[in-house]
């Protein structure tokens, strides 16, 4: 098994990523963006029964999520 080591930089990222609507990229964004310390827009995401959940999960633990109808 491979192992490797991740250094976060000494700027926090910025800017703008647009990747097509895919279900389990949004998973991802939505469970990275929770762990963020900053306000995340997501959008372009499939709204579907798999991802409501994951929102309702994270509400759960407290993440604040203000879904917008488009």
């Amino acid at each position: 098994m491979s192992s490797f080591n991740v250094r976060a930089p000494l700027v926090p990222p910025s800017g703008t990523i647009i990747l097509p609507g895919d279900k389990s990229i949004a998973h991802r964004c939505l469970i990275l963006s929770a762990l963020s310390c900053q306000k995340v827009r997501i959008t372009n995401i499939p709204l579907n029964k798999d991802l409501k959940a994951t929102i309702g999960i994270l509400k759960s633990l407290g993440v604040a999520i203000k879904v917008s109808a488009a």
